[in-house]
């Protein structure tokens, strides 16, 4: 969905038709483009404020890609040409020079017509294999990009030989005289020391985002066990409430039993009221009847 946001923004911005693919392949190119130049210009700032300024803002691009799944694209590993033989390695003559200067070094080599042309078609397919080539992993990309400003090119002279193994490859181990001991020690040692460098860089951050990550542990811990109290208060408050009902209706309940009572006594004396009346009532009207009887019995 985000490539599809960014495609239709760059449609209404240039006013044409962009697929998604196209602006992915070309954003990824782009990146490993600025990414990689970047890092091999780092040495050629002028000031040591310069630098760190480069520098941070490169490792911001890097991790701004690889937050949102950019694959970078840089240089691949060459593989070695073939060991040249000893009458070939002492009429070769090899020149290891920056990436700038390669360029100058390389055309002025190229002083025998056909050997030149032969040497500059092979320089364009391997520099073309070089920039088209993807790493999908982005650790071994960080690790070559970072390793851009140590690499250095090495180009075979034409005119002294014309084996495969003095043409030119794009890497400083392509040649036999470039594989001295001597060479691959101080490349090493400059590894190293670019290595330390960053690690010491590096390691106050990673002990600042350790200690954040403990900071934050912990502040999680402490929300949980809020959270737990409050669901124990809120049971618990729960239960009085449901205890309390209980007993509301249990006293309810005594209420109405009551009332149920008084009314019987009620309703029991009443009925005995009426019995009572009407006894007497009765007894009056046989006395009378007796009276009665008398009286005719007499006239």
């Amino acid at each position: 969905m985000q490539w599809a946001n960014i495609a239709s923004k760059m449609q209404d911005i240039a006013g044409r038709s962009f697929t998604v693919r196209a602006v992915r392949d070309r954003t990824e190119l782009l990146l490993g483009h600025y990414a990689a130049n970047d890092r091999a210009s780092l040495n050629k700032s002028g000031t040591e404020e310069q630098y760190r300024a480069r520098e941070v803002l490169l490792q911001e691009v890097l991790d701004l890609a690889r937050e949102h799944g950019v694959k970078l694209r840089a240089r691949c590993k060459a593989y070695p040409a073939p060991a040249a033989t000893p009458r070939e390695a002492n009429c070769a003559l090899t020149v290891q020079s920056s990436p700038a200067q390669t360029r100058d070094t390389h055309a002025a080599a190229h002083f025998d017509g056909s050997a030149g042309d032969d040497q500059s078609e092979s320089t364009s397919q391997t520099f073309n294999q070089i920039l088209n080539c993807n790493l999908n992993d982005s650790d071994t990309e960080d690790v070559a990009i970072q390793n851009l400003d140590d690499q250095t090119e090495t180009v075979q002279l034409p005119g002294f030989s014309t084996s495969p193994a003095h043409k030119y490859t794009g890497q400083a181990e392509a040649t036999a005289p470039a594989q001295c001991p001597a060479v691959r020690g101080k490349k090493r040692q400059e590894q190293s020391a670019d290595y330390e460098f960053l690690e010491k860089r590096l390691r106050p951050e990673q002990a600042m985002k350790e200690k954040d990550f403990l900071l934050e542990s912990r502040r999680l811990a402490l929300e949980e066990q809020k959270l737990a109290w409050e669901k124990e208060k809120t049971l618990a408050e729960l239960n009085l409430k449901q205890q309390e009902l209980n007993l509301l209706a249990d006293e309810r309940a005594k209420a109405r039993r009551l009332d149920a009572r008084e009314k019987q006594h009620k309703q029991e004396r009443k009925a005995e009221e009426h019995r009572t009346a009407a006894a007497q009532q009765q007894a009056v009207l046989s006395i009378v009847e007796k009276v009665l009887s008398k009286i005719n019995k007499i006239e």
